[in-house]
């Protein structure tokens, strides 16, 4: 019978970790035991494995393809403990600069592509 892991726990980020490079891959890279962590993926257990190993498994689960799970896990409980709150005006006022930065590369790109026709318009108007 599998083991419920809690969504953002230490114990299911390991397991994405595993599932998404293998169990003795990842093992290989944090260094440890392909028993140690399989220990650390166990929600009944408190093992854990040591940060340095968890952004080595960040990294491989990264390069497969399937995010950071440790990471992950470690922000939302820092979130969910209210610590980061200070951050989301300034992620606020990031994604607003991008938004507009994105909206002023896309008017750039439609007035070159119309500067580029065979009768180009420049602001709408036929040359």
């Amino acid at each position: 019978m599998p083991y419920v892991r809690s969504e953002n726990s230490f114990a299911d980020a390991t397991t994405k970790a595993m599932h998404a490079v293998g169990g003795e891959t990842l093992a290989g890279v944090c260094g440890v035991s392909y028993s140690r962590l399989r220990q650390c993926a166990n929600p009944m257990r408190g093992d854990v494995i040591s940060m340095q190993a968890a952004l080595d498994a960040d990294i491989a689960s990264a390069r497969a393809g399937v995010g950071c799970p440790h990471f992950e896990s470690y922000a939302a409980q820092l979130h969910r403990a209210g610590v980061l709150v200070g951050l989301d005006a300034e992620r606020a006022g990031m994604r607003a600069l991008i938004r507009s930065i994105a909206t002023l590369l896309r008017e750039a790109a439609d007035r070159l592509a119309a500067a580029l026709e065979p009768h180009p318009r420049l602001c709408g108007v036929a040359a």
